[in-house]
């Protein structure tokens, strides 16, 4: 819009290079405000007032519960529902399938429900990691038409732009390019597609079962006796051992935790041309008020900040911006306000269990799709696009990172320092250390400057 300033918000940058996204209100934009999720704007000649309308009610500390049997069931039946529904509209739908729990448990449902449906599929061909072959054995087991699409280097690397043109913002994740790409395609086959996105954020997937056993560690630490407890916090955090002096009713808030954690404090120090941009305490900042609004389990106080932040300014927030640009609807039936509600009422504990001393996530889920999934499909790790992105910047990528280390050095030599840039890219490329989730920060920064800042 003519008259509005894109003027770089420079005060907000700690908090990009530190979790890959801006949390709302703040934008990069000095001008520019985001309307929060869950709330409105009201605006009338003389004013404007925003309004929380939604708000998760989180369970209470010795709230009556069911046994797990009764909530593994419920959840299967409650995702079964939300699924019908979905397909119960005059359009034709499709299943995004990318092999893992989630879009396994929704094709599962979704062939009960309506036979042969079409999944959709995406491999990155130089990514050294296709996870095709997982998404093709559940789509045989289910009967289902699985498309495949295989995008090349070159037509990534040419998406970054187009899609971050479309988001307006920075992408959170490079992988937000692909997923534009498999939009796209799925276009010419279906009208609508059903996502699973949410799954983790409300059962516990994603990075909860290394969190658990830090937790754990919490617990014994809490349990000993009073001195005991206080000698050893003290002794963790002179020595940097910074779980161990975490309160464990107190964790996610005390060790920060709320999604991706890129360049901490001395990294951003050692990035910053302007030393008084680093903000060493955003993340506390940002977190504090989340973990503040919800009383229930430590893992429940995880999830819920998960969905204040990484859910809303990360996953939703592209699915919504990419899908709406060419006219795609995308379902969501992990996120059906009656899951929600039914999952936010359970203890943590029943969302992440020990089997045989070691953390399984998503465990409800898990278990309503035991005899529906193969074992071995169903107990391998969670895949995310992260790692192979990594990788491919050390492979097929090197020279568009050479590139576009260049580029920000010369453009952006006033934000960034060009030695910590290209100290970066060296210890990557070879392998010193795995810098891929930084370097990535700075590129799709890097990406959106060039388009809404430099001119």
């Amino acid at each position: 819009l003519p008259g509005i300033s894109r003027e770089l918000a420079e005060e907000h940058l700690a908090e990009f290079l530190s979790f890959r996204y801006i949390h709302a209100p703040r934008t990069l934009f000095k001008s520019i405000h985001s309307v929060p999720a869950g709330h409105l704007v009201i605006i009338d000649q003389e004013s404007h007032q925003e309004e929380r309308w939604y708000r998760t009610e989180w369970r209470q500390h010795k709230a009556n519960q069911p046994t797990l049997k009764q909530a593994c069931l419920e959840v299967d039946l409650l995702l079964r529902r939300s699924v019908e529904e979905i397909l119960n509209r005059k359009e034709k739908i499709g299943v995004l399938l990318s092999g893992g729990l989630d879009s396994s448990a929704i094709l599962y449902h979704g062939s009960q429900i309506q036979p042969n449906l079409d999944s959709f599929t995406v491999v990155l061909e130089d990514g050294r990691s296709d996870e095709s072959p997982f998404a093709s054995r559940i789509a045989h087991l289910y009967n289902s038409t699985n498309h495949v699409l295989r995008v090349s280097s070159e037509d990534f690397t040419e998406q970054l732009a187009k899609s971050t043109s479309v988001l307006g913002h920075p992408l959170p994740t490079a992988a937000g390019a692909i997923q534009d790409l498999l939009f796209r395609f799925s276009k010419n086959h279906v009208d609508s597609l059903i996502s699973g996105d949410g799954g983790d954020e409300i059962l516990a997937g994603r990075s909860m079962p290394l969190l658990y056993k830090r937790l754990q560690q919490a617990a014994l630490v809490d349990k000993l006796p009073y001195l005991s407890k206080r000698a050893i916090r003290g002794i963790a955090r002179r020595s940097n051992r910074r779980d161990w002096a975490a309160s464990y009713t107190r964790f996610g808030q005390d060790r920060s935790i709320g999604g991706s954690r890129v360049f901490i404090a001395p990294d951003r120090l050692a990035l910053l041309t302007d030393p008084g941009l680093v903000r060493s305490n955003i993340r506390r900042k940002i977190l504090t008020p989340f973990y503040q609004e919800v009383d229930s389990d430590p893992i429940n106080d995880i999830l819920h900040v998960w969905q204040r932040g990484w859910l809303v300014e990360d996953s939703l927030f592209r699915v919504n911006a990419l899908s709406d640009n060419i006219g795609l609807t995308v379902h969501l039936p992990m996120l059906h306000p009656r899951m929600i509600q039914y999952t936010s009422n359970l203890s943590g504990e029943y969302k992440i269990r020990s089997k045989r001393m070691e953390p399984i996530s998503k465990w409800l889920l898990r278990e309503s799709m035991q005899d529906r999934i193969p074992k071995r499909l169903l107990q391998r790790p969670k895949r995310t696009w992260l790692n192979p992105l990594d990788q491919w910047l050390r492979s097929d990528g090197k020279l568009f990172l050479a590139k576009e280390i260049t580029s920000i050095s010369r453009e952006c030599h006033h934000i960034f320092v060009a030695d910590t840039l290209h100290r970066l890219y060296r210890e990557h490329t070879q392998g010193q250390e795995n810098h891929g989730l930084k370097l990535w920060n700075l590129i799709l920064f890097h990406l959106w400057w060039k388009e809404y800042c430099l001119n």
